[in-house]
């Protein structure tokens, strides 16, 4: 912001007793950032550059604190709880992966998929990388299990169909 910081805002907001929720958007990394701008009442924080679905995420979990406590005028133990809950398992879900799959080894093949302009097969997703088909393919099925990616068959002259993975927003692109 050109006249004045993120913290500073929030700061000025929470001085003057302005009762806002404040999702950050910030290409600002650093731990302490982050930790400061939470201290000070920030709801949510995003680093750019984001996936338009961790937007969604972040509006949705205010969507649903909303509903939790601006819906009534008094709150109990139960509501609380339920909502503290409801947050620490979708963090944990969220971050949770299957057994046998690793984060370092997602994100490579998430960003093999972001740097290609076509679908791409297991075959080809293993030898880029330089894990097995077999590791790839698993991979890929846990994407495309979670929405994050197609498959698109490619037929061929004999045997059977390749299947060919591709990123959801490129096929959103090319369909519209």
């Amino acid at each position: 912001m050109p006249e004045q910081d993120g913290i500073q805002t929030i700061k000025a907001l929470r001085h003057h007793n302005i009762n806002v929720e404040v999702i950050v958007i910030s290409a600002a990394e650093d731990r302490e950032m982050v930790r400061n701008m939470m201290q000070h009442g920030a709801f949510d924080y995003l680093i750019k550059p984001f996936k338009y679905s961790r937007l969604v995420e972040a509006l949705n979990k205010y969507r649903d604190y909303h509903f939790h406590f601006y819906g009534n005028d008094r709150v109990d133990q139960e509501m609380i709880d339920l909502w503290i809950n409801k947050r620490s398992e979708a963090n944990h879900k969220a971050n949770a992966l299957p057994k046998g799959l690793n984060k370092q080894t997602l994100q490579q093949i998430t960003n093999l998929l972001e740097r290609k302009n076509s679908s791409i097969s297991a075959d080809e997703a293993a030898s880029c990388i330089g894990i097995s088909r077999v590791t790839a393919r698993r991979y890929l099925d846990y994407l495309e299990k979670g929405g994050a990616v197609e498959i698109v068959l490619q037929y061929g002259t004999v045997g059977r169909p390749v299947n060919r993975y591709q990123l959801m927003r490129k096929v959103n692109k090319n369909s519209s």
